[in-house]
């Protein structure tokens, strides 16, 4: 598989990944929730030691969710979707024709007959 190929793949995975990255953030939302629901029930002033021990227990588990959540938001916010993915591989393989000798004896050509319409207009 050419470069080209791999892109269009990668291009793909990308939509897969976008859609894990908003489960992972609803799952760690709804996690970091609770967690946080039971920090604040068993913390309290008059709590017995077993609740203060469930509440440390809740306020590590919601900085972890809290952690998770950060880092799930960040790669679906930085990962382009997948169109333009497809654009950008596009600009590539136009790019190249451009440089490549046809494409720029092509380029040459429509110079020359862009000048030679000018030319005639102004006659």
């Amino acid at each position: 598989m050419n470069s080209l190929s791999w892109f269009l793949y990668l291009a793909d995975i990308v939509g897969n990944i976008g859609v894990v990255c908003g489960i992972v953030i609803f799952v760690a939302g709804l996690a970091s929730i609770g967690f946080l629901f039971m920090t604040a029930v068993n913390g309290g002033a008059f709590a017995s030691s077993k609740e203060k021990e469930y509440s440390a227990i809740g306020y590590k588990y919601f900085k972890r969710c809290l952690l998770v959540l950060l880092i799930s938001a960040s790669i679906g916010s930085l990962l382009p979707n997948k169109n333009t993915m497809y654009a950008i591989a596009a600009s590539e393989m136009g790019e190249e024709a451009v440089k490549s000798k046809i494409g720029q004896k092509s380029l040459q050509a429509l110079e020359q007959w862009l000048d030679s319409q000018i030319s005639k207009d102004k006659k």
